[in-house]
């Protein structure tokens, strides 16, 4: 026994295409409880539902995109020209290098 959460997928709205609606909280409110409505009542055409992903597969996703991320800045580093005075001179390319 407990709350039952639907969440959908704003682009799947079927809203009309050839009329220009005013937008207020107050229509979007109206709107939004319609179609809500008639999705409880059978048209599931009218919305699509969004699967809430579980605590175990937002983990998954997090540890992927946190390895996108290192991944990302890892080659954006490497992509970093390296000044033309290094190998040439001794003493600040190292420092150039660490601040990469």
């Amino acid at each position: 026994h407990g709350i039952r959460t639907i969440v959908f997928d704003p682009a799947s709205f079927l809203m009309p295409r050839r009329s220009r609606v005013a937008k207020t909280d107050r229509l979007d409110a109206e709107g939004m409880t319609r179609i809500l409505r008639r999705w409880l009542s059978g048209d599931r055409e009218m919305a699509r539902e969004v699967q809430i992903p579980s605590v175990a597969q937002e983990d998954a996703k997090r540890i992927e995109r946190e390895r996108k991320y290192l991944v990302d800045a890892g080659s954006g580093a490497l992509r970093t020209p390296i000044p033309a005075h290094c190998g040439q001179r001794s003493g600040d390319c190292g420092q150039f290098l660490m601040s990469v």
